[in-house]
């Protein structure tokens, strides 16, 4: 390659890649501001290109899309253990910020690894609310077994996923939401 050519490249490129890094920059703003006041290892990811965000929870081990639907995110809150619960949360919401746009994610660490998801439902959930009336329904979901209880006086379902050594409970007010969390998820 002569100077010229090399000189000519350097050029186009330069033209090409400085609009890149700023219609990037501008273009990931929403996500900076969503991500400043999260943990170290929760983090919300955006695509270059459009606008498909993807929630990384590296602290409880797991990762889901989006919903296109959603325009994005509007809100999104981890939550620490409490003192007496060892339970950990993710609560995200919708640009449309309205009640079918918001999702709650818990994850509980399993002290008994080989303890059946069904089994941990029935000792952990239902007993723990015996006043509530419960639908339970079993449920494969991308080759997940799945448990899903409602509230029968309540809107929203709660989906319960284990894997190795975690159960997750995925709680929203649309069944056809949670399920896309599911199956577009890393668990």
């Amino acid at each position: 390659m002569d100077k010229k050519t090399i000189i000519l490249s350097s050029i186009v490129l330069a033209f090409i890649a400085i609009p890149t890094f700023f219609y990037n920059h501008q273009n990931q703003q929403d996500v900076r501001d969503l991500n400043k006041d999260l943990s170290k290892g929760v983090k919300v990811v955006k695509s270059f290109i459009g606008n498909k965000y993807k929630v990384v929870n590296n602290l409880d081990e797991y990762e889901f899309k989006v919903p296109e639907e959603w325009g994005g995110l509007y809100e999104i809150e981890y939550y620490h253990k409490k003192e007496g619960c060892g339970v950990v949360g993710l609560s995200v919401q919708g640009v449309e910020h309205d009640f079918d746009t918001h999702l709650a994610i818990k994850s509980y660490l399993l002290l008994d690894p080989y303890i059946s998801l069904d089994e941990w439902v029935e000792k952990e959930k239902i007993h723990r609310f015996d006043e509530i009336s419960w639908e339970k329904e079993e449920l494969t979901i991308a080759d997940y077994k799945t448990i899903k209880l409602v509230e029968n006086e309540q809107i929203g379902s709660w989906y319960f996923l284990k894997n190795d050594k975690r159960v997750y409970e995925i709680g929203g007010t649309l069944d056809d939401v949670i399920q896309y969390i599911i199956i577009n998820g890393k668990w």
